[in-house]
Formats: C-alpha cells, structure tokens, sequence
C-alpha cells in the first residue's frame, strides 16, 4: 500500500465502508461482465471456425467451399483476436480483485472498529450474493480477506491487551519508584537528623569533657593550695615557737 493510499485510509471512517465496499463490488460487477462479454465473443468466434471446418469442399459446391475457407480464415483470426481479449480481461479481472482485496484488507488493518465494519459486510454480502453476482474466485477471494481481517483483529486485540497490561505494569512501577522516591527522602531526612543528634552529642560530649578536666584540675589546685597552705600554717607555728623559747631564755 503506498502512502497516498495509506493516508487515505487513515481518514477513513466506520461511516464510509458500506459506501467503499459497495463501490468495490460495483467494480468488480463491472469488470465481470465485461470479463463474460469476451468470453461470449470468443465462444461465437470459436463457433464460426468449427462451422467453417465442417462444410466439405465438393465438384458442385467449390464456390461455397471456397468462401467458407475465407470465412474460416476470417473467423479464426477473429477467435484468435476475441480469444486474447478474453484473456486480457481475464487478468484485468484477476488483477482488480487482487487489488480490491488489498484495498479492503489495508482498510480493515487500519483499527479494530473498520476491521469488524468491513468482516460484517462482506459476510453480509457473500451470505445474500447470487454465483451471477459474484463467481467462485472473487467469493474465495473476499473470504479470505474476512479470515483474514479476523486473523488481524485478533492479533490487535492481543497487542492492545498487552499494550494495556504493559501500561498497567508501568503504571505499578511509577508508584513504586515514587514510593521509593518518598521512602528515599524520609531515610535522607531521617539520615540527616541522626547526623545532627550525633554532632550536638559530640559537641556536648567534648564541653563535658572539657568540664569534668578543668573540674579535676580545680580539685587538684584545691588539694595542693591546702596542702600548701596547711604547711605554711606549721612551719609559721614551728617559727613562732622557736622564737618564743628564744625570747624565754
């Protein structure tokens, strides 16, 4: 199917097949009587030549021979002609149903409503259609385009069900990773908030740290001063004692 054909069919409605397909069958009518019209001559032709070869070439009738043998001559070369136009629309027949099938299959593939549109119509039409009508080859002809179209629908049916479970599964996973995304999120807040526990814990930590050392140190000052302090004590009392027995003796 070339693309001007192809656009076509795009535009084509449900409403437009009965018209489009009525249109192919009067083509097909047309071609068929035009197909039985050779057909007819060549028969008559055909006839003339055997009539021709049958009368006898006798003493008495010569001359009656003799326009026969012309008329033999003269009546095959016309079967001949007639012969050949027969086959010519013979394959000009064959040839327009070739086309008309492709041109109804193309139309069925085109989506699923035409496909069941145009089944329904042939169906239709080969039920109610007269051998007259419609010969032996064209009906196997547009029987297989219905197989054909059925065939067709259902493999479309089969891929817009798994377009529509595909989609489905996508749909699942978009709200998983959106889940993810919001669990994501909720461990990076989570993550971020023990950090700054842990940061404030360190650094409260090292203050009392930092206090507990310069408590122990203090602690530490407080015994050496009494220490000191407590030895200053003595040693000013060992010297005032001394000093006192001095000034006794």
């Amino acid at each position: 199917m070339n693309d001007d054909v192809k656009e076509n069919v795009d535009n084509i409605s449900v409403a437009d097949v009965p018209k489009l397909i009525e249109d192919q069958f009067e083509l097909m009518t047309s071609l068929k009587e035009n197909l039985n019209l050779a057909k007819s001559h060549a028969k008559d032709a055909d006839l003339k030549v055997r009539e021709a070869k049958e009368k006898r070439i006798g003493l008495f009738n010569k001359k009656d021979a003799m326009e026969a043998m012309q008329n033999s001559q003269m009546s095959l070369s016309e079967a001949t002609l007639k012969n050949t136009e027969a086959l010519e629309k013979t394959f000009e027949y064959q040839q327009a149903l070739t086309n008309i099938t492709k041109f109804l299959f193309g139309l069925g593939v085109s989506n699923i409503a035409v496909n069941r549109t145009i089944v329904r119509e042939l169906e239709l039409r080969l039920e109610h259609a007269s051998e007259e009508e419609i010969d032996d080859m064209a009906r196997q002809e547009l029987l297989n385009v219905v197989h054909d179209l059925k065939a067709q629908e259902d493999i479309t049916k089969k891929q817009t069900d798994f377009s529509l479970r595909l989609k489905n599964v996508n749909d699942e996973l978009d709200g998983i990773d959106s889940d993810l995304q919001g669990l994501k999120q909720h461990y990076n807040k989570t993550i971020k908030a023990l950090n700054n526990k842990i940061t404030e814990l360190e650094h409260k930590t090292k203050v009392l740290q930092i206090i507990l050392i310069l408590t122990f140190l203090c602690a530490i000052a407080g015994i050496v001063l009494a220490i000191l302090l407590k030895y200053f004590s003595r040693a000013s009392f060992l010297r005032e004692s001394k000093t006192s027995k001095i000034l006794c003796n």
